[in-house]
């Protein structure tokens, strides 16, 4: 044998180039298979010490009579459990996690019996479950298969547990789904654009949709303004709090609350924000009771915190509003329109104003992934203001202006029967 390979006992130890890097591996047979381990080693007389050990734990498996219990007793339904409770998810994602893992255990306990613990899921299990999953029918629907994003969102806790296992014991498990890859997305490139351009308003259908929601809506008018004006998650929107804000400096401030917490540590930010929404802010917090600052700012109908009933009534109700506001005045764009696209309407605004991608990371809480945007490159408050700030009222007040794109008049989109039903104060609070 060559210098970089070499046996001792029941192993046989060789030198390989992994990415650039030379590592040992130790293989031997055992069992009627081959075994595999890569050694992380400092030095030779290192490495003899591991190999060392490693044959002697050969040697004691191999003495163990055939019945007797494995070592390992990590089930599937306790990886995938300890897994998603290590993760960073919130509770909602976490039951999410949790119920696409329960259709998974059911489907092997029903196809794979003999499959009982983490270490026998094999990648070909994994791809057996995909394949059941694109012949599932949706409900009766027998010729409309799950969506590509459904079998994505039903392999998430199966990807993540299995990164999770590989990467906290990489001796005894590895990342079996790994190679469990999605279908291909054979849609037309033409209609995907499409659907992605929609996902932005122009600056005279945000107005008109914010509008409509102030006289019909106004629960929903300040969160649906700090996501289409400010860039602003759903949930950061609900959770701003009166201590938040500070009208002196024009700023809001996005942090942990008792009801969220942000989504990554770029989250965590400080941003300005347009006069506008100062003055709904202003306006909306002089209704709340005197002396809690801590308290949510938006509420709901009923005069109870948006954050306490989750992101999902929000967004239920502001979805019916949406359907609400294209029948009322007749905007296209808003017929398929999704909630968490008005942060999209957003980026896309400041963008076409020229502004660097890099403020706006920072405003909406993007991580930057290079060297110089994580560790080097500063974005003080005085820059976020004089870029973004200006941009956001330039692009409504430029496409306003323009002629291509002058918002329809009142009388024309039938914002004038909302305004005067508004005057009048003939409409209740609706009910979804």
């Amino acid at each position: 044998m060559s210098k970089d390979t070499f046996r001792y006992g029941y192993l046989t130890v060789r030198k390989q180039s992994r990415k650039g890097k030379e590592v040992w591996q130790a293989d031997w047979w055992a069992g009627g298979r081959r075994h595999r381990q890569n050694l992380r080693v400092v030095d030779r007389a290192d490495l003899d010490r591991q190999v060392a050990m490693l044959n002697e734990l050969v040697i004691t498996d191999m003495l163990q009579p055939a019945n007797a219990t494995p070592k390992d007793t990590l089930t599937v339904e306790a990886a995938l459990d300890r897994a998603i409770e290590a993760s960073n998810g919130r509770d909602r994602t976490k039951w999410q996690f949790k119920w696409h893992a329960k259709d998974f255990l059911a489907w092997l306990a029903r196809e794979r019996p003999e499959v009982r613990l983490w270490s026998e899921l094999k990648t070909e299990t994994i791809r057996a479950y995909l394949a059941h999953l694109r012949d599932r029918r949706i409900g009766n629907k027998k010729d409309r298969p799950l969506a590509r994003n459904s079998l994505r969102l039903y392999l998430c806790p199966l990807k993540m547990a299995s990164r999770f296992w590989a990467q906290n014991d990489p001796d005894r498990y590895r990342d079996v789904a790994a190679c469990a890859k999605l279908p291909p997305d054979y849609s037309d490139p033409l209609e995907r654009a499409e659907r992605e351009q929609a996902k932005a308003l122009s600056p005279a259908d945000l107005d008109s949709l914010l509008c409509f929601l102030r006289m019909r809506r106004p629960a929903l008018w300040g969160p649906a303004m700090l996501m289409g004006l400010c860039g602003l998650r759903m949930l950061e929107a609900l959770a701003i709090r009166e201590c938040d804000v500070n009208f002196e400096q024009g700023t809001i401030r996005i942090t942990k609350t008792g009801d969220h917490t942000p989504k990554t540590r770029f989250s965590y930010r400080r941003i300005p924000v347009p006069q506008e929404a100062l003055a709904m802010l202003r306006e909306t917090i002089k209704t709340l009771p005197i002396g809690d600052e801590t308290r949510p700012v938006f509420l709901t109908f009923y005069g109870k915190p948006w954050i306490d009933h989750g992101h999902d009534d929000f967004s239920y109700a502001l979805t019916k509003a949406l359907r609400a506001c294209w029948q009322a005045l007749g905007i296209e764009s808003l017929r398929n329109f999704q909630p968490h696209w008005l942060r999209a309407t957003f980026a896309s605004g400041v963008r076409s104003q020229g502004c660097d991608p890099r403020v706006v990371q920072v405003y909406m809480g993007h991580s930057r992934g290079d060297v110089l945007g994580l560790h080097y490159e500063q974005i003080d408050m005085d820059r976020l203001r004089s870029v973004i700030i200006p941009a956001i009222e330039n692009w409504r007040k430029n496409c306003h202006n323009s002629p291509k794109s002058t918002p329809q008049e009142a009388s024309q989109t039938g914002l004038s029967p909302v305004l005067a039903m508004a005057g009048e104060g003939g409409f209740e609070p609706p009910t979804f």
